[in-house]
Parts: C-alpha cells; sequence; structure tokens
C-alpha cells in the first residue's frame, strides 16, 4: 500500500476507535451500546475490507502495466540487436 492509503486506513481506524470508546462511556443501556458497537465494528469492517479489495486492485492493475512495459521494452531490445547484428553482418 502507498502512502496515502496507509493513511486513510489509520484516519479510518482511528474514527472507529473513538467512535466504539464514545459509546462504551455514552449513557446508553448495555445491550444498546453492544449493538451499536456491533454495527460501528462491522462498518468499520467493510470500509477496511473495501479499501484492501481497492488496493489489490490498484496493485494488479500496475502489475499488469509493469509486465507490459517490460515486454515492450524486450521486444524493442530485440529488435535494436538484431538491426546492430545485421548491419555488423553487413559491414563484415
Amino acid at each position: 500500500m502507498n502512502n496515502n492509503s496507509n493513511i486513510v486506513v489509520a484516519i479510518i481506524a482511528g474514527l472507529a476507535a473513538g467512535a466504539a470508546l464514545g459509546m462504551l462511556f455514552a449513557p446508553d443501556e448495555g445491550g444498546e451500546t453492544q449493538d451499536r458497537l456491533s454495527r460501528a465494528l462491522n462498518d468499520l469492517k467493510e470500509k477496511i475490507m473495501d479499501s484492501a479489495m481497492q488496493g489489490i486492485d490498484t496493485l494488479a492493475a500496475t502489475r499488469e502495466n509493469v509486465s507490459r512495459e517490460i515486454e515492450n521494452k524486450g521486444f524493442d531490445l530485440k529488435e535494436e540487436t538484431q538491426k546492430e547484428f545485421n548491419k555488423k553482418i553487413a559491414d563484415a
């Protein structure tokens, strides 16, 4: 993950932790607090999973782009080498 993604995940986790602590110390009934906390944690889990999937998708796309670029450069190098070889043969 890049630095921006790490920051976003840290902010989301910090917000969720703050919300969870706020709910724990709020003057609600125990069962209601547990339900609110459970929903908040499930929401956090979904956000983290979405962020992770976006990161995985970005990595996969980057891998494809890098692979394609390496393949193209290899093909260009082969072509250039073949031209140089043919020129040296012709000059010989």
